[in-house]
């Protein structure tokens, strides 16, 4: 069992856990899936704001997380802003601009109709 969609910033697939056809996962999934638009405003905000600090936390937060959920893809593109973050001094969110378009763009593609190329 694998997670379905893009690996690619691009993905019009839904992402499903890869933990989805067990059933003793299903509410647990549902519930980080309904609280990931928070997670994407808690990301969109800390670019806004320039707070690469808050913008640290929330990424090592989904790099933790997101794998135990059967999302290992959203928790590498979490790693990766993360290490990008860790890996500049002084820290700047114009290093990791890219990377947290991916990790955006595959949080984004756990909600249908929500994905890189939703109409």
């Amino acid at each position: 069992m694998g997670q379905s969609g893009s690996d690619g910033p691009r993905g019009s697939a839904l992402l499903t856990s890869s933990f989805a056809e067990d059933p003793a996962y299903a509410g647990l999934i549902r519930r980080f899936i309904a609280g990931m638009p928070e997670r994407i405003r808690e990301i969109e905000c800390a670019v806004d704001a320039s707070d690469v600090d808050r913008l640290r936390v929330v990424a090592h937060q989904l790099k933790g997380a997101a794998p135990g959920y059967g999302f290992e893809t959203i928790g590498a593109a979490a790693g990766a802003v993360e290490a990008g973050i860790e890996g500049h001094a002084p820290a700047s969110i114009e290093h990791v601009r890219d990377d947290v378009r991916v990790l955006i763009e595959r949080c984004r593609s756990t909600l249908p109709g929500q994905g890189a190329n939703a109409a």
